[in-house]
């Protein structure tokens, strides 16, 4: 710890009066690592320093605090001495208040120096405020962010073994514990605890982001033993959408912290805090042709088998794959129409958390006629693996291009990559879609599906109501008639 250095400056926001609350600023010589900083000539280079930052409860007006040099365009306020002891003349207590933390910083100072401590920014600062018998109360105590997204992600399971309404999905609890690793990641490589306090500042929220995609770039290399599996890496890290996904859950993490009492001024409605979305990355679907290979490719290899079904089902179905894994809990049976009575399931889609008849068009029956009338148990992790290598078996290998917008390198465009390299879950409900789009089928009729609303819990006679599902699973059907597809018909 190097001998600390007291700078006192004025807050910008004055009172009624025009007087400004005066700060301390207590440099010790503590930094953190920005690891995203270029190192041009020095390794010190990555250091940010962080000075101490107190109140001395003190206000003044700023022409009796200093004067104003100009510094390029800016006009900056500086503390003069001189004028401030000649105004501190008639008002001694402000020079007294001053000295005071003057002397408690060398006291607590001469402490560390004493026990041969080298403090962090946070032991001085606490030291600090004990020093000047400030009440333990106004000594913030802050929870960590991690300590608490463990406890939020303890209680979403809890809430989803219970089944309670409106418990998340396993999948959706996943992503936080993605963001959580995100944050073990950073304290280990950073050597630090992360506050909620912490992304009151923005430069240290950027960072945060920054630093993270440099350990998934492998730039920064970090033993996490929470992994214990070989962490996923990339050379181009992260792309700006997918860490939009994880800048949305922070936020809501952030919020759901300050709700609950934590120290966060941080305008989380401010746009400038996230990245904006670009264009797909790839613009791929399965045709009718493709989707009639697996159809017609009926195999006992078990990873090609639960990849057919999921495949076949998907893209006959339109549902994400979080709302796939929850079909096996599910029966599905006949439903009378005003014109005709069909095959169908209902279900309630996880994301917009509304109900939708689906009527189950003839490979989708057939499927179930192979599986014991039921559905096929998928898993998402297993499920992206396995549709690769089906659809590799297929030869579904037509080349595609991609377009990735990293968040560290920019527009990456890559090109020749066969179809089934990028294959996903999720674009066998674009296939749906597309499909039933190329066959003039109206998109009214798909959202009806792919997009159904949310039922007003106020309207009790459209609650209750079933029959209106019945009749769009219906209307969709008496439009798929006219379609003149291989393979979508009921």
């Amino acid at each position: 710890m190097k001998h600390p250095i007291i700078r006192f400056s004025l807050d910008s926001k004055p009172n009624k009066h025009g007087e400004h609350q005066i700060f301390a600023f207590i440099s010790i010589g503590y930094f953190e690592v920005d690891y995203t900083k270029e190192v041009k000539k020095y390794k010190s280079d990555t250091k940010d320093y962080k000075p101490i930052k107190i109140s001395t409860r003190c206000r003044i007006k700023p022409e009796h605090f200093g004067r104003y040099l100009v510094k390029g365009n800016r006009k900056v306020l500086v503390y003069d001495e001189k004028i401030f002891n000649q105004y501190a003349r008639t008002n001694r207590f402000l020079k007294t208040r001053l000295q005071k933390i003057t002397n408690a910083v060398n006291d607590v100072a001469n402490q560390f120096y004493t026990e041969e401590i080298n403090p962090t920014h946070k032991q001085f600062k606490d030291a600090l405020e004990i020093k000047l018998d400030r009440s333990e109360k106004e000594v913030i105590k802050e929870r960590p962010v991690l300590e608490f997204l463990y406890d939020k992600i303890k209680s979403d399971r809890k809430d989803l073994e219970m089944k309670k309404k409106g418990a998340l999905t396993e999948n959706h609890i996943k992503t936080y514990v993605s963001l959580s690793r995100m944050f073990e990641n950073y304290q280990i490589a950073t050597k630090s605890i992360v506050k909620f306090s912490d992304f009151n500042d923005k430069a240290f929220y950027w960072n945060f982001f920054r630093v993270v995609d440099a350990i998934y770039r492998d730039e920064i290399q970090v033993d996490n033993p929470n992994q214990p599996k070989k962490q996923r890496k990339s050379p181009t890290g992260y792309g700006v959408k997918s860490l939009n996904k994880y800048i949305k859950l922070l936020h809501r993490v952030l919020s759901l912290g300050k709700k609950s009492g934590e120290n966060v001024m941080l305008d989380l409605s401010d746009e400038r805090l996230s990245l904006e979305n670009p264009p797909a990355e790839k613009e791929i679907y399965l045709n009718e042709q493709e989707i009639k290979l697996a159809i017609e490719n009926r195999t006992n290899n078990e990873d090609f088998k639960i990849a057919r079904q999921y495949l076949i089902m998907a893209s006959f179905m339109g549902l994400r794959i979080d709302d796939m894994e929850q079909l096996h809990k599910l029966s599905p049976k006949y439903y009378k129409g005003k014109r005709s009575s069909f095959y169908g399931i209902q279900i309630s889609i996880g994301k917009t958390k509304s109900e939708v008849i689906i009527p189950l068009l003839k490979p989708v029956r057939d499927i179930l006629k192979e599986n014991n009338n039921q559905f096929p148990v998928f898993k998402e992790r297993v499920v992206n693996v396995s549709i690769k290598k089906f659809a590799k078996f297929l030869k579904i290998d037509t080349p595609e291009k991609k377009i990735k917008i990293s968040f560290n390198q920019g527009k990456i465009i890559s090109e020749g990559i066969p179809k089934y390299e990028l294959l996903t879950t999720h674009d066998c409900r674009r296939s749906f879609i597309t499909n039933l789009l190329n066959n003039g089928v109206s998109g009214e009729r798909i959202k009806y599906i792919t997009h159904p609303k949310k039922v007003d819990n106020k309207d009790m006679i459209a609650l209750y109501n079933k029959a209106n599902l019945i009749d769009k699973a219906e209307a969709f059907l008496e439009e798929l008639k006219l379609a003149s597809s291989e393979i979508y018909y009921y």
